[in-house]
């Protein structure tokens, strides 16, 4: 390694350390001072320990989430300096292009996007229990999030949201299984609530009627399938009647078993996807998970040519073209996540085309760098 790419390198990485520290920080700030009355409503013997905890498990999220925007940040601050410096100048008369210049910094950016994909594969999904856990004891219960369970009746259930308060499940998709796991029936319904469910009359209370719980479906649809796998019959509607639902899952099952979609490793989401072939998010989000650490490459890319072509001396500046290239980027990716989610395209291009389009937008601002 070249004494001209030790010295780009130690620079990037000293400021991508103290950008990881000021970011991280007011990450932390910002978000404990806008929680700061449910952090204090929390019943808790040890309030202080809890707050700790419950940051400490979410330092690999908070990471993650921030890395694109510190990577792009401290490159930002690192060229600015060398801008201000006047140290790009010796550098190009000693023959190096800016390509050359940045080699060292888009070494650091590749390592970093490997360390994302291994934060969201392995350390995150270690963190999951304690996380929902955390989640569940702070936030108002009933937090919009994906949660996939099962019950002893060889039922995988999947819930768009469920109200721990009120026990009441939206947007229900459950697919019923024999023992040798062959498909018996798919339930869909709008709602489930946990309530009385049923009364009977039974020689063994005397004749007496009994009242049970269960889960009450609302407003869905139940298809039934023969041991072939095929569907039989048409399927049945019911609609504010509701239907009840044959279960042992319970809200005490569900409050000790939360199993988030937002921290599940890409293996399980493609596992899940054969189950629940109709459900567009879940095929949103294994995409995503192969996409998101080259987010981190595609801001650096898309951002850096801004200040190399204004050769920006201020660092208020480099920092404002930074958040605004973060705002269209995220802006756009979300928008096409929302189309992809409500089936209007395919969930691979909504993943993908925000990467290629702000891509070869990189590549040609890149081409009017004076190099």
């Amino acid at each position: 390694m070249k004494k001209i790419d030790r010295y780009v390198l130690n620079q990037f990485v000293l400021t991508l350390g103290v950008t990881t520290l000021v970011l991280s920080g007011l990450y932390l700030i910002v978000h404990f001072f806008t929680n700061i009355q449910e952090f204090t409503m929390v019943s808790h013997k040890n309030i202080l320990g809890f707050i700790i905890k419950y940051y400490l498990y979410r330092i690999p999220l908070i990471l993650l989430d921030l890395i694109p925007i510190i990577t792009l940040v401290a490159a930002m601050v690192t060229i600015t300096r060398f801008i201000k410096t006047n140290e790009l100048t010796p550098m190009f008369s000693a023959g190096l292009s800016i390509y050359r210049i940045l080699v060292p910094v888009f070494i650091i950016a590749l390592v970093i996007s490997i360390l994302m994909f291994f934060i969201d594969e392995k350390i995150i999904p270690a963190f999951n229990e304690n996380i929902s856990q955390t989640d569940k004891i702070l936030t108002s219960e009933g937090q919009e999030r994906y949660i996939l369970t099962y019950d002893n009746r060889y039922s995988t259930v999947l819930i768009k949201n469920y109200d721990y308060t009120n026990q009441t499940m939206h947007q229900v998709s459950i697919t019923e299984c024999n023992e040798n796991n062959s498909l018996r029936a798919k339930l869909i319904a709008e709602t489930a609530s946990w309530e009385i469910a049923f009364s009977e009359t039974s020689p063994a209370f005397g004749g007496a009627s009994r009242l049970s719980q269960g889960w009450y479906l609302y407003n869905g649809v139940v298809y039934s399938y023969d041991e072939s796998g095929f569907r039989k019959g048409p399927p049945r509607r019911f609609g504010p009647e509701g239907y009840l639902w044959s279960t042992d899952l319970t809200p005490a099952d569900l409050a000790k078993t939360d199993d988030t979609l937002s921290y599940t490793e890409s293996a399980k989401l493609k596992k899940m996807i054969t189950q629940y072939p109709h459900q567009n998010y879940l095929k949103v989000k294994f995409y995503n998970k192969i996409t998101f650490p080259l987010v981190n490459i595609i801001l650096l890319l898309l951002g850096l040519p801004f200040v190399l072509i204004g050769e920006s001396k201020n660092f208020f500046t480099g920092v404002g073209i930074c958040l605004a290239v973060v705002i269209i980027f995220f802006m756009v990716q979300f928008f096409f996540e929302s189309l992809g989610t409500k089936g209007f395209i395919h969930p691979l291009i909504s993943a993908w085309f925000p990467l290629v389009f702000f891509g070869l937008i990189a590549v040609l601002l890149f081409g009017r760098v004076r190099t």
